[in-house]
């Protein structure tokens, strides 16, 4: 349970298929009121909490859950009406009906939660949890009340699941622990890693205007032919904190010359109006057909000059300083805001010679590397524990 508490590994169940014949695995199925105890929460007086950390934290329902771990109590109780203890399966019973998580200590539970307690003899917790977390849908739809729904208790306790003997979910649960490690490890990576480039004391610092063109002219391609393919890139398509660019549209050229913004391969595209750039959206243009690409008048299209490559400039663009800056400059009506093209053109970033920028970026291309396996990773073994999933429930 420690381990998968420090690893960040509880499932998100929203990953797994909705499992209706829950009668069809080759093992036997138990109801859950033959293998363990349940306890409907109940809230304690009002007069009986505090901040001060006295007594059990309380929680109420499904919204201290957090994302992947129970959140830190905002309140304590010193009277305990319902108690779980350390590994009991929490599950939300009020609106909304059927998320689960465990219980990393013992405390306090209120009306929107019960506790599921397993017997050690016949049923190991995890084995539960996992279980119970596969099938949030299902028991979803258990919840009656026309206006605020919820599940009873008998309705709990007729919950069946698969039941093979304790030494083969011991088996089974030491494997999706295996894979939930990977996937814990994996997701530590991809969340906290981002590129660092340490600035010498003796580069030149320089305005983005210095090394680049900002919004070049769509009229270098006017004697173009209109009926030429090019690429269209609408702001759904532009990414956030990932300069590649999502290119799978094209229109003729002459469906887009007037009233969409112009740039070509090797173009940084930066997306100016809220909340598309808090979100950092921009991006490198690569690949567009015929080396043209046209798209949202919320672009601001940045091009580099022979001094600076699209890498070193997206690189300087996407950090949270520029970020944090650019929404300063905000103009406009709520909603609507852009920022301020100037500040844009007027950011100073570091100049090192081309050749510097090229290793810097190559050694940032090679961490990022570790990045995209890691990502694999996480769809490789999510896949093994929807696999080991489908096989409980005899699928």
């Amino acid at each position: 349970m420690e381990e998968i508490e420090k690893n960040d590994l509880i499932l998100s169940g929203n990953r797994y298929k909705t499992f209706i014949n829950l009668d069809s695995t080759a093992w036997n199925v138990e109801k859950l009121s033959n293998v363990t105890e349940i306890y409907m929460g109940q809230s304690p007086e009002g007069q009986y909490y505090n901040e001060k950390k006295e007594g059990l934290p309380f929680y109420q329902g499904k919204t201290d859950f957090g994302i992947k771990y129970l959140k830190e109590p905002s309140k304590w109780t010193t009277q305990t009406t319902k108690e779980a203890i350390k590994n009991d399966i929490l599950m939300s019973v009020r609106a909304p009906v059927g998320p689960v998580n465990l219980a990393p200590f013992n405390l306090c539970i209120g009306r929107g939660l019960c506790a599921i307690r397993p017997n050690e003899d016949k049923l190991n917790y995890l084995f539960l949890f996992y279980c119970l977390k596969s099938i949030e849908k299902n028991i979803a739809s258990l919840a009656t009340g026309s206006t605020f729904k919820a599940i009873r208790k008998d309705a709990v306790e007729n919950i069946k699941i698969p039941l093979p003997s304790i030494e083969v979910q011991n088996e089974i649960v030491k494997e999706l622990n295996g894979y939930q490690k990977v996937i814990g490890g994996a997701r530590q990576i991809i969340e906290n890693y981002k590129p660092n480039i340490d600035i010498k004391d003796d580069w030149k610092m320089v305005k983005i205007e210095e090394v680049s063109t900002i919004r070049p002219q769509k009229s270098e391609i006017s004697a173009l032919d209109k009926n030429m393919e090019v690429s269209f890139i609408p702001m759904l398509d532009l990414n956030e904190g990932n300069q590649e660019i999502n290119v799978n549209k094209s229109k003729k050229l002459s469906e887009v010359y007037k009233g969409y913004v112009y740039f070509k391969d090797n173009d940084v595209l930066l997306a100016k109006i809220t909340p598309c750039f808090e979100n950092g959206k921009s991006g490198i243009a690569k690949d567009l057909v015929n080396g043209i690409g046209f798209g949202s008048t919320e672009f601001i299209v940045i091009r580099p000059t022979e001094k600076v490559l699209s890498e070193w400039l997206y690189y300087f663009i996407s950090q949270d300083r520029f970020i944090e800056y650019g929404k300063n400059t905000m103009t406009g009506s709520a909603g609507q805001q852009r920022i301020n093209i100037n500040f844009v053109s007027k950011y100073q970033i570091p100049l090192p010679n081309i050749e510097e920028q090229q290793i810097i970026i190559q050694n940032i291309k090679e961490e990022s590397e570790i990045v995209i396996l890691s990502e694999k990773a996480v769809k490789t073994f999510e896949k093994k524990i929807q696999d080991k999933l489908n096989y409980i429930w005899g699928k």
